[in-house]
């Protein structure tokens, strides 16, 4: 009769362990230690806590010590044991040591402070967008004109693909392909394909911050006649530029970017004075704020265009503000930006140093459809003003997207 006990005792003891902690002990496999509280591994933002043990035994339990100090007096086969901590250090071990009269079993908890990682990325990653827009002036002509309104698909593919180098640096491989279609085809013209190839190498933890540097080519095209690509080449671009991001607490953090592109412009043009062939270096900079409430950024920029024609010579300056207000799967944002571009010299034809002024007033709602797809609804409002008349007009804009993370 003893022998039927001992071996049902232990049957059971081996199901308690089984649901309440699959870890190996080492030590006298008579004696089991399991936490309903904590796994042999946790991770908690809580720098206090309560770690409930349980101690089963076959034999009488003379001594229980957490991290080599006494944790009361106990006798029979059976223990409870509760142990406060405080948590100074991103991990912390507690070892729990049993002693009976038989033998002696140690298990070891450890306690992350923070969030638990999230599972690897995998080093590819490719992120899918299919918008609907409905434009209310197609070609962007001023208000005295007579407007065409048309709608568009526009697809955009962004696969990438990351190279490990070191532990806080890596290569990554980019493209973006963009393909707009109109439902009319008198738009054609205005269709764009997009096509950027890019290498980044990215570096964490330099002076505080994050270093991005990328250098890629753009293919910027019209006439969608064919998805695939389009059929009137406009320009080609080489680019390269670096971008530092520091946080500066938990809420704020900055970033500066620098950036120089060779433009070649394929049309050819009557005057040399118009030739858009261009050299830009461009400058930027921005602000971020997270707060459990919103999320909020504000831009500036500036780009100089130093082309061969010199009526394409330019310096734009750009800003914007954006506000997110996330509320669960919601998450609406609205936002303002603006852009201001200034002639080098008076371009004698029209007697004037033309200058072209935008605002754009845009408001979004994006919402979490599943794990890796989102649904996003847009609004744009863009007025741009000018000393030259025909470059005065209005632009309403309406997006429904889906996007998707394969």
């Amino acid at each position: 009769m003893r022998l039927i006990q001992t071996i049902i005792l232990a049957v059971f003891l081996g199901v308690c362990v089984s649901a309440a902690d699959t870890h190996a002990q080492t030590g006298d496999s008579n004696i089991i230690i399991f936490s309903e509280s904590h796994g042999q591994e946790t991770y908690t933002t809580k720098k206090s806590g309560l770690l409930k043990l349980d101690v089963s035994t076959f034999s009488s339990i003379q001594r229980i010590e957490i991290n080599g100090s006494p944790a009361g007096e106990f006798a029979g086969t059976r223990a409870q044991v509760e142990h406060a901590f405080q948590l100074e250090d991103k991990e912390t071990a507690i070892t729990v040591s049993v002693v009976t009269e038989d033998g002696s079993l140690e298990k070891t908890f450890t306690i992350f402070l923070g969030e638990k990682p999230g599972p690897e990325k995998t080093p590819f990653q490719l992120i899918g967008i299919l918008g609907i827009s409905s434009l209310d002036n197609v070609f962007a002509v001023s208000d005295d004109a007579t407007k065409d309104s048309g709608t568009k698909a526009v697809i955009t593919v962004v696969p990438q693909y990351d190279i490990p180098l070191a532990v806080d640096s890596k290569l990554r491989l980019r493209a973006i392909v963009l393909r707009e279609k109109f439902s009319k085809e008198d738009f054609k013209t205005v269709e764009i394909s997009y096509t950027q190839l890019a290498v980044q190498w990215l570096k964490q933890k330099i002076m505080g911050g994050n270093l991005t540097v990328e250098g890629g080519m753009n293919d910027i095209r019209t006439d969608n006649t064919a998805i695939s690509i389009g059929e009137e080449q406009s320009s080609t671009e080489i680019y390269v530029n670096g971008v530092y991001k520091q946080a500066l607490s938990k809420q704020l953090a900055w970033d500066a970017k620098v950036q120089y592109k060779q433009k070649d412009s394929i049309p050819e043009v009557a005057n040399v004075n118009d030739e858009a062939d261009a050299r830009e270096i461009s400058l930027k900079a921005g602000i971020f704020y997270t707060d459990p409430a919103y999320k909020g950024n504000g831009k500036i920029g500036y780009a100089s265009n130093d082309a061969l024609g010199k009526y394409q010579d330019s310096t734009t300056v750009t800003y914007s503000i954006k506000v997110d207000f996330p509320m669960g799967d919601w998450i609406p944002s609205v936002g303002y930006s603006g852009r201001q571009k200034t002639q080098a010299i008076e371009d004698e034809r029209v007697a004037l140093t033309p200058t072209v002024s935008s605002g754009t007033v845009a408001a979004k709602v994006n919402y979490k459809l599943f794990a890796k797809t989102q649904l996003s609804f847009s609004y744009q409002m863009k007025n741009q003003t000018s000393n030259v008349d025909a470059q005065n007009y209005t632009l309403n804009t309406a997006t429904l997207s889906v996007i998707h993370l394969f």
